[in-house]
């Protein structure tokens, strides 16, 4: 289980999409709404490897953001 530097929900730094979730009407977000935000955010992550690329972004890099940044 991946931990956050600070607690993103109920259950406090867990990097879970529940965890998340769990905290949304805290910043007035309906669930499906949030839902909605965390789908655009991750398909943008899905694609870094392709603008990351497109910038010069040297394999040796790509390599050491896989493990700081995952793709859903």
């Amino acid at each position: 289980m991946r931990l956050h530097g600070l607690g993103i929900g109920e259950s406090g730094r867990e990097g879970s999409i529940d965890n998340l979730l769990s905290h949304s009407a805290r910043f007035v977000l309906k669930t499906f709404k949030a839902k909605r935000i965390i789908n655009t955010v991750q398909e943008l992550v899905a694609q870094q490897p392709h603008y990351f690329k497109q910038h010069d972004v040297g394999d040796g890099d790509l390599e050491r953001l896989k493990g700081i940044i995952q793709a859903p």
